[in-house]
């Protein structure tokens, strides 16, 4: 029994009690402590599994054995814990989706405007090289290069405006979301 008993506290508990040439009381107490190691060692054992299979990333290895008194209170825990890691692993996830989803969608706002405010330069382009070939055309025409030049204006107007939202937004969208950190 001290062998026993020593291996055990030494975390081996694969030695047993030799059961031959016992009777009566030291048959029945050596019985019952050979039966305590054997129950002992399949019950770490399966927290050993599951643990295990958790330091892996493996979160759907659940202590499923029956087990009574203090052993079935720490599997419980076990498998509470487990299941809590995958639903915040699967909460996470899907935030993290979403957060991906929402950049996307304002990537593709950002991408329309910067072609609109291409769009828009080129057309400025276009009106300011119009009307410098009628101020080129004489005083007659004079009157057009005026009203293409306020054309003008009020499109570097708008086009400023567009930049500036732009801008706005690339910078809304550049600041990263930090995720809420959940307590286990």
């Amino acid at each position: 029994m001290d062998q026993l008993i020593t291996a055990a506290n030494g975390s081996n508990l694969s030695n047993r009690i030799e059961l031959a040439g016992k009777i009566g009381f030291f048959k029945s107490i050596s019985e019952g402590l050979n039966n305590l190691f054997d129950r002992t060692k399949v019950f770490v054992g399966d927290i050993g599994i599951t643990f295990e299979a958790m330091s892996q990333g493996n979160l759907t290895q659940e202590i499923t054995r029956d087990y009574r008194g203090e052993f079935n209170r720490i599997k419980n825990n076990a498998n509470i814990s487990v299941n809590k890691l995958v639903d915040d692993l699967s909460r996470r996830t899907e935030s993290q989706a979403s957060s991906l989803e929402e950049t996307a969608v304002s990537m593709e706002e950002i991408t329309a405007t910067i072609k609109q405010t291409t769009h828009n330069s080129n057309q400025s382009t276009t009106m300011a090289a119009d009307a410098k070939n009628k101020a080129e055309l004489g005083d007659g025409v004079l009157q057009n290069t005026v009203t293409a030049m306020a054309e003008t204006l009020q499109s570097s107007n708008k086009i400023n405006d567009i930049i500036s939202v732009i801008d706005e937004i690339a910078f809304h969208s550049v600041l990263p979301q930090q995720p809420k950190r959940s307590k286990i």
